[in-house]
This record gives structure tokens, sequence and C-alpha cells, in this order.
């Protein structure tokens, strides 16, 4: 070295001793020309950018801890706390926490836990390494516990945007670092606490001697540690996410992230990583959004199915995968002829669904229409051709939305009409209706004396409305839905040998009200029987139970059972399967559904249609009622059974009504219409009319 060189370097030293320049950011400098020189891509403005994102866990942490090396001290519990308060925003957001608290409480956590090391150490003496050791196995114990060791993640737009959401081109978590850093070097360069700090750190004795509250400002720099650790959890640990599938070492193949946007993949490939390959894939979108979603139902990320259509069908819809090698050099080049497809692959089938997507949409805003009544605690309805079981609309509240899985609600995969039972009250007054007229025992204009009230077991049955003695025939029963008339039309229609209890019990099973439908839905009833619902053995039915089952309480059934007992009054007594699926445009094939004539009695089921047309006409159901058609239908306002207490609960009901349009040409429809626990009112017949009458419409239904 010449003396002007000598002199040069002399001075660049002097220089940068003069600005007071950390000798390790001097290095650090260093190595970022030493990269920058190695490869053009390390010192363009996107890697920088990454760079300093994605340390900025490390960085928010370390502001913290600095305060805590500056009095003397060390925090090895920096590093689990990060860890748990990340976990716990996750924890606490999934298990319906609102977002801003989710966020929040891993602070406090954070603080709490910076001021117990603060009172052990600077309070009760105790060694900084014991206290600080102690608390990082603690809660590096509870993040393992908590995760079960697998990598936790959270769906959220405010969370995704603190960590992936840009102010002015540059990240907001890079910003919140940012502005977080200069705060603490103006407090410790600017302000009496930053003074007593670095007082602290110079002799302990001194600043006590000095009148520094010396357990307090201890105290006060763990819980700043503590809350800087949190924070960087909270706003930190991408990179976490992607750790485990590339330290693996059982597979010389992962995949960092599939279904990745085309944008994001091209920021990737404009880094030119070594090892990084992109494979083309598909992406499954939903044109209707949430319109029929619950019944075409979810796949997850390599198509299989989830629930709905999707799910039952999976092995159609699936097909089947196939496989290839491809080999590489260590370099990552690909060698010539080195693909060799093993398996071709081989598309799954379509199918064509009976769905009428206009009038789908139709009843599922009818359904969100009402907030004060159906959508309250949910709602259904389900819109199903009686003479051939084709299912036309079919929703229940909350609806699910495919395209916004970060968000979906608890229930809204399920299609309730389908896999939900319930006690249907006075619409199962129908069943019991039938089962008297087949019988013979009465006709709708046969009289039956119905006092207020009846005794039976020690228990008082009365009607939903208060009415003296009455005689009422059959046909008032059914459109006053006198429960007391109801019960004891069924007591007394004893026919053959047979008494009339016994009579509704063998007649529920006869109409197949106790059996699944058959309906090609996941989740109707348990795998490995066939029944589906409750219904005592009718040696355990005693006096009380028989009056109730008779008009819809102490029996359970879903909707869409009821929707096709309905279909078979519309249908000249034949029930028809319950179905989606009508072709596999691919083979040709049109499926068959069975068939079963439950009803055999053409005068039981005329007069059974006229009764079912008097309650709308002038009973119970008016709000059901469409200008220029016959409505044949019934309401229902059903207790709901008390799973805590027992009984039943007070004030809320479950409301249904069941009809479809009597005398007319075209499509022979079928609706179910129910509100789930609510005050009691008209609230499911308007929705009813609203349907029909869409589905008229649609349909082009005219009367006879």
């Amino acid at each position: 070295m010449n003396k002007s060189q000598k002199g040069g370097a002399a001075g660049l030293l002097a220089g940068l001793r003069k600005l007071n320049i950390p000798g390790i950011l001097i290095g650090n400098i260093v190595l970022f020309v030493l990269f920058g020189l190695a490869n053009e891509r390390f010192l363009s403005s996107y890697n920088i950018m990454m760079i300093f994102r994605n340390t900025c866990t490390l960085l928010m942490a370390a502001l913290g801890f600095t305060l805590v090396i500056l009095i003397g001290k060390i925090d090895m519990s920096v590093g689990s706390v990060v860890s748990m308060a990340a976990v716990s925003v996750v924890v606490l957001y999934n298990a319906g926490v609102p977002v801003a608290l989710a966020l929040l409480l891993p602070l406090l956590i954070g603080i709490a836990v910076g001021v117990i090391n603060g009172l052990l150490i600077a309070k009760c003496n105790f060694d900084f390494w014991v206290v600080t050791f102690g608390m990082m196995s603690v809660f590096a114990g509870l993040a393992l516990v908590t995760t079960d060791g697998n990598t936790v993640a959270i769906k959220n737009d405010i969370v995704n945007w603190i960590g992936n959401g840009k102010i002015a081109g540059i990240y907001v978590v890079i910003w919140i670092t940012v502005i977080l850093a200069a705060l603490m070097v103006w407090i410790q360069k600017k302000t009496k606490f930053g003074y007593d700090v670095f007082a602290l750190g110079g002799s302990q004795a001194v600043a006590s001697v000095s009148g520094i509250n010396v357990v307090k400002t201890s105290i006060i720099v763990y819980a700043l540690s503590g809350l800087f650790a949190a924070l960087a959890g909270v706003l930190g640990g991408e990179a976490a996410d992607y750790q485990n599938a590339l330290s693996a070492g059982t597979s010389t193949f992962a995949f960092i992230q599939r279904k990745a946007d085309t944008a994001v993949a091209d920021q990737v490939r404009a880094l030119d990583l070594k090892g990084i390959y992109f494979i083309a894939d598909t992406k499954r979108t939903y044109p209707n959004g949430r319109v029929g979603a619950q019944i075409v139902g979810l796949t997850d990320i390599d198509g299989n199915g989830l629930s709905g259509l999707e799910k039952y069908y999976d092995d159609i819809l699936s097909g089947e995968p196939g496989r290839y090698e491809a080999e590489r050099g260590r370099d990552g080049t690909p060698i010539p002829g080195g693909v060799h497809e093993e398996t071709p692959a081989v598309d799954g089938q379509d199918i064509i669904i009976s769905v009428d997507i206009e009038l789908q949409q139709y009843v599922e805003d009818r359904l969100l229409a009402d907030k004060e009544g159906l959508t309250s605690n949910g709602g259904s309805s389900v819109v199903m051709d009686a003479e051939t079981g084709e299912i036309y609309a079919a929703a229940s509240l909350p609806l699910l939305d495919p395209n916004d899985r970060e968000n979906i609600p608890a229930g809204a995969t399920e299609l309730k009409v389908v896999t939900h039972l319930f006690e249907p009250g006075s619409i199962f007054k129908s069943v019991s209706a039938m089962a008297i007229l087949e019988s013979g025992t009465m006709t709708p204009e046969s009289e039956l004396f119905c006092p207020s009230e009846i005794e039976a077991d020690g228990y008082i049955i009365s009607d939903a409305h208060d009415r003296g003695d009455a005689t009422f025939t059959l046909e008032q029963i059914m459109d006053q839905s006198s429960n007391v008339g109801i019960s004891l039309a069924t007591e007394n229609a004893t026919a053959n040998g047979v008494s009339g209890f016994e009579n509704l019990y063998n007649k529920i099973n006869e109409y197949n009200l106790h059996t699944r439908t058959g309906v090609d839905y996941p989740g109707e009833g348990e795998e490995g029987t066939e029944y589906l619902g409750s219904l005592l053995p009718f040696d355990k039915w005693g006096k009380v139970q028989a009056y109730n089952i008779s008009f819809g309480q102490g029996v359970s059934v879903t909707p869409l059972q009821m929707t096709r007992f309905y279909g078979a009054l519309a249908n000249d007594g034949v029930e028809c399967t319950p179905h989606f699926l009508i072709g596999k445009p691919q083979s040709g094939e049109t499926p068959e559904y069975a068939t079963e004539k439950v009803i055999g009695s053409e005068k039981a089921l005329s007069d059974m249609t006229d009764m079912l047309k008097t309650v709308v006409s002038q009973g119970t159901g008016t709000d059901a009622a469409i200008e220029g058609y016959n409505v044949a239908g019934k309401t229902s306002t059903a207790e709901i059974y008390d799973e805590v207490n027992g009984g039943y609960r007070k004030g809320v009901y479950n409301m249904a009504f069941t009809g479809f349009i009597a005398d007319s040409t075209g499509p022979q429809l079928v609706c179910f219409v129910g509100a789930n626990e609510t005050e009691y009112g008209s609230i499911v017949t308007p929705v009813f009319k609203d349907i029909m009458s869409t589905a008229i419409d649609r349909f082009q239904i005219m009367p006879e």
C-alpha cells in the first residue's frame, strides 16, 4: 500500500468514526455490496423490500430486547413470546373472537409476561437467566401444545393487509417497524425514561442513589420487551409457513404454494431462484357465487369433494390422476428426454342436475329478505317436482359463498332440509288426518266434540289458540289446526281391530316418514341404517305420547321427508325419490329412481287435498293464498325441545308451511318453507307464496 492509498483508507475509516457508524452496520453494508456484485438481482428494489419485510419480525423483537441489554440484563423469553403471540392470534380468531380483540390480547399477554419477569428480577432479586429461561420454556411449551406441532394459519382481510398490504409501495409491516424504531430512538435519546435506562445499565447502585426507581424502570423495560416480542409475533411469521415443507428430508419435492395467483408467481419467477419450479394448474371458480353453492358443495385444493354433490359424486367427478416423472440436472436444467409419462390422467365425468338456477336464486334471495323472521336463527326451503322427485331449488341459512372460503359461517356447507331433524308440529297433522281418512272412521264432514283441553297421563293438551269447548268437523280440525281435535280423532280411528294410535304408527311407517328419502346428498341419517328421525316403538307409546305425535310433537323428521309426503298427496299417492342428478352426458346415462304407491284410496286423497285447500282459503294458511290458484297446504308452529333442562322452550318456535298447487297443469311442485327458533307469528306463509308465485311464472303452471 502506498502512502496515498494508506491515507485514503485511513481517511475513510476516520470519516466513518466521525459518523459514529457501528462496525456491525459497516459489515452488513459490505456484505450487501458483495452479494450485489455476485448476483445483480440481489440489489433489486423487490429483493431489498422482501429482505426488510422478512426481517421485520426480528427487528420488532429487537426493539424491546435492546432496552433489556441497556440495563445490563438478558430476556431469553423473547423468542417463545413471539411464537405464542402468533399462535394466540390464530387460535383466538378461529374461535370466533373479533379480529381487533384477537390482535390486542396477545399484546397484553406479552406485557404481562414482561411485568412478571421484571417483578421477579428487580423486586424479588431472582436471577434474570433463571426467570427468563423459565418463561421461555413455559411459552414454548404452550405454543407447542396449542398447535400440536403443526403450522396454524389465519385468513382475515385485516391481518392479511397488515402482513401483505402496501402504503406508497412499501409493506405496511415495514412502516410499522420503522415508526416504532424511530419512536424507541426518541425515547432513549430525549426522555427521562431513556436517561434512566442508560443510568441503570451503567451502575444499578449509582442509579439508585441518584433517585432512579430501579424496580419500576426494570419492570417497564421487561414489559416493553414482552410487548415488542408479542408485537413481532402478531405482525410477522410468514416465512415459517414454508419452513416445514422446505426442510422435510423425506422428499425431494415440495409445494411452496398451491393455486398461487399468476402475479405472485411472476414476481417469484423474476427472482430466478435455483430449485424453484412452476407447474401450470387449474383454479376452480364459481361464476354463480353463492347461488346453489350448498347443493354443488366444495372441494379441497386437489379437487376432492368435501361437501354437497361434489362429495356425494366424488368418484364420478374426480376421474383418475395421472403420473409423470421429470428429470433435471443438479442446477435444475431439464435433461433432454427426461420426461416420462407413466400413467395418463383420466378426466372425470360431468353431471347434469335438476336445479333451476333462476328459481334457486330467487329462493335464496327470498330467504335472505326477511331479516326479522327467517334469518334470525336460520330458515330453509325446498321446491320439488312431486311427479319426478327432481329438486328444482333448495337452500338453508346461512348461505355458502364458495368464492369466499376464508369466511364460511358455521353450518353453511350443509343443506339443512336434508340433514337436520326437527319436530314438525302441525304440518304433521296431514299425516294423522290421512291415516284417519284411510281408516274410514271419519270424513271431512264428520263432527267431533272437542273440549278446550284434554288430560293424558297427568299432562294437559290444548290448542295453540285459546277457545272454549266446541264441535268441529275433521275439516275444521285441520283448518283451525286443533291439537285437541286431531288427538281425539286419531284416538277414535279404530278399524278392523287396530286401534287409532296403532293405525297412526303403521301409517307413519307406510308413508316412509321414518326412513331415508334416498336423496343423492351427503349427511342424510347415519350410515348403516335406513331409519331417519325419531319415532318411539309403538309398545312405548303412552296416551300423552300418542296425542303429541298426532300433532307433530315427540317425533322428528327432516324437511325433505315432509316434502316427499306432501308430494305423494299431490301425485296420486305415489312417493318419488327426491334427487338432483338427472344425467351423465359423457355416458348418456339417465338414472332411474324408485317410486312407491303409499296411499291407495283416491277418495281419501281427494278429501285430504280439499281439506288442505280449506286451510289456505279460510284457515291458518290464508297468507299462502295465490290469486287464481287452489293452494293446498298446512301451517305449523312447533315447540322446541330443551336439551339442557328438558321439556319445551318458552317463547320460541320452529315454524313451517308445506304445500302445493292443486288442480293445475304443468309440474306438480311441492314446497317447504321453515323458520327456526323464531317468535310466534306468520312468517313462512308469505315466503311460500312468493316462491310458488315465482315458480308458477317460471314453469308456466296454469289452473285447470
